[in-house]
């Protein structure tokens, strides 16, 4: 366990522990990466279907999907201070607890409407 571990470095002498950084693999970044993409550009599909059918368009065509290229995560790591029940007795551990992270992609997308 990860607070265990804190506790066990932070007794070591010229240790100095000052957290932890939670990060996401590059397979997973990657994954969510292009899922976000995707969910944008439905989306925008979506909209631009809606707007088409209000003003009395009946078919929409994609005509350029630009992204940014990049990819933004966002999340803080919650630390909680607590005991540690164990049956070892280590004693004052450290629970490290990742928030959710969200991510953002940025889409420019237009249409044509016949």
């Amino acid at each position: 366990k990860l607070g265990e571990m804190a506790v066990h470095f932070s007794k070591l002498p010229c240790v100095n522990l000052q957290g932890v950084t939670w990060k996401l693999t590059d397979e997973k970044q990657a994954l969510l990466d292009e899922e976000v993409r995707m969910k944008a550009l439905r989306h925008a599909i979506q909209r631009a279907e809606a707007y088409a059918q209000i003003i009395g368009r009946q078919k929409v065509t994609t005509v350029k999907v630009q992204d940014s290229q990049e990819f933004y995560p966002v999340g803080r790591t919650k630390q909680t201070a607590r005991k540690v029940a164990s049956a070892l007795g280590i004693g004052v551990g450290i629970d490290f607890e990742p928030q959710i992270i969200d991510v953002s992609s940025t889409l420019e997308v237009e249409f044509h409407a016949e």
